[in-house]
C-alpha cells in the first residue's frame, strides 16, 4: 500500500486554492492530469501580490465614488393650504372663565344684577300704570255718572221755597277746614276745644282731609250725629243741602275757590239756597259769598278752573278727594 503523499489543510487554515479564488482576478486554471506539473510552475502559479491588487481595486472604487454625481432629490409638491379651523371652546372653560368674573356680595355677577333690577323697575311701572290706570278708568266712569243736569231741581215746585240757616262768620285765624266747623259747632253751642285741632293742622295751607274733619266735630259734639257725603250726583247735592237748611241746619262743602291767578281748596259753610232766584249763599275764610247754582256745582266738581292743583289732581286720581263732598248735620 503506498504512502499517501498528500499534504492536508489544517482544520481553519485555508488553501493556496481558496486564496488564489479570493483575492486574485485571474481565472482558476485547473491542472491537466496528463501534464506533470513541475515545482516551479507550481511556485509561479501560487505566487501573486496579493497587496498590490487590493490597493488597485481600493483606489478604482474611490475614485469611481468621488467622481459620481450625487443623486438630485425630487422636490416635495406642495401641500395644500389648510383651512382655518374655528377654535371651539369647551363648556367647562367658558364655565371656568365666567366663574373668574366679578361677583357682588349676593353672588350674582354686576351684568347679571343690572338686568335684575331693570326687570324689577319695569315691573313697578307697569304695576303703577296699570294702578293709575284703573283709579283713572273709575274715576272717569263715576265723573261721568255723577254730573247729572239739575233741571230737575229748578223746575220742581218742592224747591220753590228759600232755604235758610243762621247766617255764620268764619275765623281766618284758624287752619283751613277747621274755621267751617268751629263755626257749626259754635252756632250748635259746642265749639272745638284747640286740643281737638292737630297739631299738623297749624299751617293754614294743609288741608284737612272730610274723614279728619268729621272726627273732629264728632268729639265736640258728642250726641250730634253727623254725614260724610262723598260723590253725591249734582241733584243729590242739592237735595240733601235744601233738607238740611229746611231744618236751619247749616251744610259744609268741600270747594275750589278760583280767582283769576290761582285756585285752592276750602271748606265752605252753606247757610241759603233759593233755587228760584238761582242762589247759593256759602260763608268762607274770606266772607260771605253768593253763588249760582251753575257756579256752586262747578266749586263743588272742582271745575271752576282750569289751574287746577297738582295735588288736587293726584287726590282726585287715587281716591282720597271726591267730587261734590259733603258735611251733614242729622
Amino acid at each position: 500500500m503506498e504512502p499517501n503523499n498528500e499534504r492536508k489543510t489544517p482544520a481553519g487554515e485555508q488553501n493556496e486554492l481558496f486564496k488564489k479564488q479570493v483575492f486574485s482576478d485571474e481565472t482558476l486554471r485547473t491542472a491537466d492530469p496528463d501534464e506533470e506539473e513541475t515545482g516551479e510552475q507550481h511556485f509561479e502559479t501560487l505566487t501573486f501580490d496579493k497587496p498590490a491588487v487590493l490597493d488597485e481595486r481600493f483606489a478604482a472604487r474611490k475614485a469611481e465614488r468621488e467622481t459620481a454625481q450625487p443623486p438630485q432629490a425630487k422636490p416635495a409638491a406642495p401641500r395644500p393650504a389648510a383651512k382655518p379651523v374655528k377654535r371651539q371652546v369647551p363648556a367647562a372653560q367658558k364655565n371656568k372663565s365666567v366663574s373668574h368674573e366679578r361677583r357682588l356680595y349676593s353672588g350674582e355677577t354686576p351684568s347679571d344684577a343690572a338686568l335684575r333690577i331693570t326687570r324689577q323697575i319695569a315691573a313697578l311701572v307697569l304695576c303703577l300704570l296699570l294702578v293709575c290706570g284703573g283709579f283713572w278708568a273709575k274715576g272717569t266712569v263715576w265723573d261721568i255718572w255723577t254730573d247729572r243736569n239739575i233741571e230737575d231741581v229748578q223746575k220742581s215746585t218742592y224747591y220753590s221755597a228759600a232755604a235758610n240757616s243762621a247766617q255764620l262768620r268764619l275765623d281766618q285765624n284758624l287752619p283751613i277746614g277747621y274755621d267751617a266747623a268751629q263755626a257749626v259747632c259754635i252756632s250748635l253751642g259746642q265749639p272745638i276745644s284747640s286740643s281737638a285741632i292737630p297739631a299738623k293742622a297749624d299751617d293754614k295751607d294743609t288741608l284737612i282731609f272730610p274723614a279728619d274733619l268729621t272726627g273732629s266735630m264728632e268729639t265736640a259734639l258728642g250726641s250730634q250725629k253727623l254725614q260724610l257725603e262723598t260723590g253725591l250726583t249734582n241733584t243729590d247735592l242739592f237735595k240733601e243741602i235744601y233738607k238740611s237748611l229746611k231744618k236751619k241746619k247749616p251744610v259744609i262743602a268741600l270747594m275750589l275757590v278760583a280767582d283769576a291767578e290761582s285756585a285752592k281748596l276750602q271748606y265752605g259753610v252753606v247757610t241759603g239756597l233759593d233755587v228760584r232766584n238761582n242762589r247759593v249763599t256759602v260763608a268762607l275764610s274770606e266772607g260771605v259769598d253768593t253763588y249760582t247754582l251753575a257756579e256752586f256745582v262747578a266749586a263743588t266738581r272742582f271745575e271752576n278752573t282750569k289751574n287746577i292743583p297738582l295735588r288736587l289732581r293726584f287726590s282726585l286720581l287715587f281716591g282720597t278727594l271726591s267730587r261734590n263732598t259733603a258735611i251733614f248735620l242729622k
